[in-house]
């Protein structure tokens, strides 16, 4: 009855989006903190789950590998609401900046944070303003092969004091078997005065097991930043990754990957059998030299992020690492997570 009551459930969300109306497993830490509006995308073809919250940033706040026993979390903090001290986890979205924002140096002055455009200055949240605004539910399917849900931020007079443009960007996020494919499309206003500048990317956060995980990855370079976060414009060729030891990328601060071809690839095995590959395209090249995955991690406090970015640190004030649209034009932007997981775990 639980399983039915579910896919019930599931078929309404158009229909009712409230409370009463969310189909979810009860949250693993302070679920009284929880958003009201969480939805799950279960497929009878899929042995994973994932829980989107559309009015807490479009987030995905879950995935869960159901076939194992008992089920197992894949996100680091997946369905914990409980405040953190630091990085929250999960799967923020970046847009439209990725990284920190810097108005030009000047001369006896600490970095300040904004950009400016046509003369005039604007402050930018850290990764953007996207992951922190509702996203309204325009579409939920479901059936035995997938499950669906798609939501929509449109512009307001609140986005335009930080970012002075006209937009509707779509996000779709799709389960089919193994794979979590999350559909990113951003239109430009056709009213919109100047071409429409932004970087695009994912904070998606992997809880880690105690040892054991290791990194593999296409990239050709490494990218340098200065003590701010911002690109230095050094970079140095490297040899692709496979196998490699997470130390390196998931002690301190991050380090920018590039040189990826279509798709950007990089995988984690997690040293128990379990192995999680991200990969992700886009339908118009960033300028200059973009960051493929952003690789950040903590290994003390367990978690590891292989940020998949269409962009780079700094891009809106550089205008390095941007994708700019002209008025009515269209991007789209899509990665992938595929979840493999050792037969033993597997019922």
């Amino acid at each position: 009855m639980a399983c039915l009551h579910r896919i019930l459930l599931f078929a309404t969300l158009a229909l009712a989006q409230s409370a009463g109306s969310a189909a979810q497993d009860a949250p693993a830490g302070c679920p009284e903190k929880a958003p009201a509006d969480l939805l799950t995308l279960e497929s009878a073809g899929s042995p994973l789950a994932a829980t989107i919250a559309p009015g807490a940033g479009g987030e995905m706040v879950s995935l869960r590998l159901r076939e194992a026993a008992p089920s197992r979390e894949l996100l680091y903090r997946g369905a914990n609401f409980c405040a953190a001290d630091g990085f929250e986890g999960k799967a923020p979205i970046l847009w439209p900046a990725t990284g920190r924002t810097y108005l030009p140096d000047t001369p006896g002055q600490k970095p300040r944070r904004g950009w400016l455009w046509q003369g005039k200055t604007y402050d930018m949240p850290v990764h953007g303003f996207a992951r922190d605004l509702p996203w309204r539910v325009v579409d939920t399917k479901r059936d035995d092969s997938e499950a669906s849900v798609t939501l929509e931020l449109v512009d307001s007079a609140n986005t335009r004091n930080l970012y002075p443009f006209g937009f509707r960007f779509q996000l779709r996020y799709v389960l089919r078997g193994r794979v979590l494919s999350v559909e990113h499309r951003i239109r430009a206003a056709p009213d919109n005065k100047d071409p429409m500048p932004f970087s695009l990317g994912n904070h998606i956060a992997f809880a880690l097991p105690s040892s054991g995980a290791t990194l593999t990855s296409a990239a050709t370079r490494r990218l340098f930043l200065d003590a701010q976060a911002r690109p230095t414009g050094r970079a140095e060729p490297m040899a692709p990754l496979a196998g490699a030891p997470l130390a390196p990328f998931a002690t301190g601060p991050a380090v920018p990957l590039a040189g990826y071809g279509q798709p950007a690839a990089a995988r984690l095995d997690f040293g128990d059998g379990l192995s999680i590959g991200v990969e992700h395209r886009g339908s118009k090249a960033a300028t200059g030299d973009p960051v493929g995955f952003n690789m950040w991690g903590d290994l003390e406090k367990g978690f590891f992020s292989p940020e998949p970015w269409w962009g780079k640190q700094d891009a809106l004030a550089t205008g390095d690492g941007v994708v700019t649209l002209a008025p009515g034009e269209a991007f789209e932007w899509r990665f992938d997570v595929e979840v493999s997981s050792p037969p033993a775990e597997r019922k």
